[in-house]
């Protein structure tokens, strides 16, 4: 994976459905139940359509694929958002990664609730 971040000719997409599929999420609800993300954008990263995606649906998908916090960064320097350390939302999340690693959806937007912010994923969006 790291020899393909670094590689020009190799998409966000082709990135990250690469790690899907190592984790086997080759079926749109696996997708969905580790992201919370719609199930059409598992069709538009396998079909390298989607290169082009938001901090949020980005974050969404690295916590889903519980990614250490620089495998992330990496991960958004590929993309075309930068992280912000210095400021919300992203400021949070890179905290709650570094504190715990490896933490489910479920838990991280738990963590997003409690800081007010707006919890990753297209259900249950934050009211």
């Amino acid at each position: 994976l790291l020899g393909m971040l670094a590689m020009p000719n190799k998409t966000l997409c082709q990135c990250l459905w690469f790690l899907m599929e190592n984790r086997h999420w080759t079926v749109p609800s696996t997708f969905f139940e580790h992201t919370g993300l719609h199930v059409n954008y598992h069709g538009k990263i396998k079909n390298d359509q989607y290169n082009n995606m938001g901090t949020g649906v980005l974050m969404a998908i690295c916590v889903g694929l519980r990614l250490r916090l620089s495998l992330i960064e990496q991960i958004f320097n590929k993309s075309q958002n930068k992280l912000n350390r210095y400021q919300d939302p992203d400021k949070t999340y890179i905290r709650i990664l570094e504190y715990f690693p490896g933490i489910t959806i479920n838990d991280f937007n738990g963590m997003l609730e409690v800081a007010k912010l707006p919890q990753l994923g297209t259900e249950n969006k934050a009211s």
